[in-house]
């Protein structure tokens, strides 16, 4: 039986259909996954920008509203309630082990030091800057309690630490320009105390981190010193001072200053974690799970499997993408991801996205 032309004809056309179909799907995946290759960092690291740009933002707005805060409580204090509040924190510090004690004024100098110089310059310039024109008859006076200030400074801890005159050489001419008398210091305007709770800010966070850790530790380890029969009354002291400083601002004003002061100090916090986050590069995730409690990390984690995953489902049958870090074909198109997940593991959260390349048809 003589084969029919248009039958043949229908098998050629078919077998070339099939070919140029596979020749497509193979250039698109090829295409595909050089695409996501190229672009998995630079969308990552403007992933990492974008957060770090907000939370600054975040620490900014923050430094605002706990400059406008601290001037309505700073302003609003008389002789009678903020000399006992400082009298009440330099009777803790005293009542510390006095060896424990240097070491901690010790620490708290060598964190100061270690502020570059310009961070150190910047501070001294809108130190400046915030109260010129100012003048002791006509400025906001708040009072400053310097006899108590001077029992601490007198003590045997202190007087003794190293680097402590280094220290006050380094800003006793800038500390001379503040306007004062006996009575009291004067206050800057909100916006300028704002710049200089910023600029306050950007030196805290040049400080030498390894320093800064020191400081903390010690800190700990001084306030374990005092004695127990001690800490009830000096705490409780302390907390009732306290609370006689900030009711001299009206209820509004001391609201505004707690939720001011907890939020700067977490937006601190977060910016110097993201700081590290991005010097630390990205995560290294050996699991489908990523066991990593960072928002971010398992973003970036599951954003990468991801890549991969829509990369092998871009491919012609058969494909197998059980591993997409090793089962892409054709090699020239293998790409290695850091997140590639392992055959079984599981995962507690997974995203819209992810759940949707899961497919049956993909393994």
């Amino acid at each position: 039986m003589r084969p029919h032309y248009h039958t043949i004809a229908a098998s050629v056309s078919a077998s070339v259909s099939a070919s140029m179909h596979a020749a497509r799907a193979a250039f698109s995946t090829a295409l595909i996954c050089a695409a996501l290759t190229a672009l998995g960092p630079p969308v990552h690291a403007a992933y990492l920008e974008q957060d770090f740009l907000e939370a600054t933002g975040r620490l900014q707005r923050s430094i605002g509203s706990l400059a406008a805060s601290s001037h309505i409580v700073l302003a609003a204090q008389t002789a009678d309630t903020l000399p006992p509040y400082a009298s009440a924190l330099v009777d803790i510090a005293l009542s510390t082990d006095t060896a424990e004690l240097k070491k901690l004024v010790e620490r708290a100098v060598d964190v100061a030091l270690s502020v570059p110089p310009d961070a150190v310059a910047a501070a001294k310039g809108e130190v400046k800057v915030a109260f010129s024109g100012l003048k002791p008859g006509s400025c906001e006076l708040v009072p400053l309690p310097m006899a108590t200030f001077d029992r601490l400074l007198a003590s045997e801890a202190v007087s003794s630490a190293s680097r402590i005159r280094e220290l006050s050489e380094q800003w006793a001419t800038t500390l001379e320009q503040i306007p004062h008398t006996d009575a009291g210091v004067c206050l800057p305007p909100p916006e300028r105390l704002e710049k200089l709770l910023g600029v306050q800010t950007d030196a805290f966070a040049a400080a030498d981190k390894a320093k800064v850790r020191e400081l903390e530790l010690q800190s700990a380890r001084t306030l374990g010193t005092v004695q127990k029969g001690e800490r009830f009354r000096l705490f409780s002291q302390l907390g009732k001072r306290q609370l006689e400083t900030l009711s001299r601002a009206n209820f509004v004003a001391r609201d505004q200053f707690k939720k001011a002061s907890a939020e700067y100090l977490e937006a601190r916090r977060f910016v110097e974690e993201l700081k590290q986050k991005r010097a630390d590069g990205p995560p290294q995730c050996f699991t489908i799970g990523c066991t990593v409690f960072y928002e971010n990390d398992v973003r970036r984690c599951f954003g990468s499997r991801v890549l991969a995953r829509a990369c092998c489902l871009a491919m012609p049958l058969p494909r197998r993408c059980l591993d997409p870090s090793v089962a892409l074909t054709p090699p020239a198109v293998r790409v290695s991801l850091p997140c590639a997940p392992r055959s079984g593991a599981t995962t507690t959260r997974t995203t819209t996205l992810e759940r949707a390349l899961r497919s049956p048809t993909a393994s």
